[in-house]
């Protein structure tokens, strides 16, 4: 079972927290002995070892990189829990509210085309069905899958969905 630590300076929104993560996760006291640390951003997000989910009002710029996950204050238990499931599992998560406000810090330097493109890669399309949906031709899509590959480092197409799964450029 996967071991989850709060930080919350307030007891009510600790307390809340707990009720939403109990009937699946073990809610440890300390940050060392948790697996993925849950917090509410203060002023200054806690240093600490496990993957940390932070809940907030909007992605600060420039900070993205201090947390592996990002969901909204008002994020419901459903997506709490399998924000925490997926950190868990050593991937990224970025609440596509927050992901709108603007570019992940050390995300990468995708143009937003090349986003859509990696997005319908990781749903499985080819790039005929690619192209198909974005409206421009096949060898457009093959130029925007190379600079993908080269821009993210990846060695083909499952390799840049899985990158881009990591930093959060995708979500499943």
């Amino acid at each position: 079972m996967t071991r989850v630590a709060i930080l919350a300076a307030s007891p009510v929104v600790r307390a809340g927290l707990e009720t939403l993560l109990q009937p699946g996760f073990e809610i440890v006291a300390s940050p060392e002995e948790a697996d993925v640390v849950v917090t509410v951003e203060e002023d200054e997000l806690p240093e600490v070892d496990a993957p940390m989910l932070v809940l907030a009002d909007g992605l600060p710029v420039g900070s993205a990189e201090l947390a592996s996950g990002w969901l909204p204050r008002q994020a419901t238990a459903r997506e709490l829990h399998a924000a925490v499931e997926a950190l868990a599992a050593g991937l990224t998560v970025v609440h596509p509210a927050l992901r709108a406000q603007g570019p992940l810090a050390g995300g990468s330097d995708l143009t937003p085309r090349e986003l859509e493109v990696l997005r319908l890669m990781a749903e499985g399309h080819s790039n005929k069905i690619v192209a198909y949906r974005l409206g421009v031709s096949p060898s457009t899509v093959k130029f925007h899958v190379s600079s993908i590959l080269d821009k993210l480092g990846a060695g083909g197409r499952t390799d840049a969905v899985r990158i881009g799964l990591q930093r959060g450029l995708v979500i499943l």
